[in-house]
């Protein structure tokens, strides 16, 4: 039996390599810790929602107003980290809003708003719904005055033709007041636009 485990120390011995070239191993991993990871990325952190929704915003307009942009012209422009800047443009470009070309002099990809539509002054994004529905109420006003406004110049038209005299128009106050309503409801409307 001795001669059984005399054999198995030897070829345990012989399969395992040496203790102090073990010990020598771990030692220069741990006194260089980067030798096993040559390439480490920076990281770059997540931007707050507030200046997210800031940085989205003026991405938006300034594509409105500059008309197609690179990203390093945005990234010029805004002063904006270029990795953020990208970030929000992929996600930009997942809507309607957004759409991407290159740009036919070079390879540059350009990002374009609206299919490269320039507008002379850029839009709200978070308040758009809101101005939509205020314009369309303010229209809708404004044709009922119309409405109202043909009317009482057609009552005008008729009392002027059942006269005898066509240079002189006899008023009613009635129709007078009927103007004046009309005059002073305008001059509301153009006030709340103000």
């Amino acid at each position: 039996m001795n001669r059984k485990k005399q054999k198995r120390q030897t070829t345990s011995s012989s399969n395992s390599p040496p203790k102090a070239t073990l010990t020598t191993a771990t030692s220069s991993i741990v006194k260089n810790p980067n030798q096993m990871r040559p390439f480490k990325r920076a990281k770059i952190s997540r931007l707050p929602r507030d200046e997210l929704k800031d940085l989205t915003n003026n991405i938006i307009s300034t594509l409105q107003v500059n008309g197609p942009q690179t990203l390093q012209n945005l990234v010029d422009t805004l002063n904006a980290n270029k990795v953020h800047i990208s970030r929000v443009l992929d996600v930009l470009l997942s809507t309607p809003l957004l759409s991407v070309t290159k740009a036919t002099d070079s390879a540059k990809i350009v990002y374009r708003y609206c299919h490269g539509k320039k507008l002379p002054t850029s839009i709200n994004m978070k308040s758009l719904r809101s101005d939509i529905s205020y314009e369309m109420n303010a229209l809708s006003e404004t044709y009922e005055l119309l409405i109202h406004l043909r009317s009482v110049c057609a009552n005008i038209n008729e009392l002027r033709r059942n006269s005898n005299s066509s240079s002189s128009i006899p008023f009613n106050m009635d129709l007078e007041k009927e103007l004046l309503e009309c005059v002073e409801h305008v001059i509301q409307l153009e006030d709340k636009e103000k």
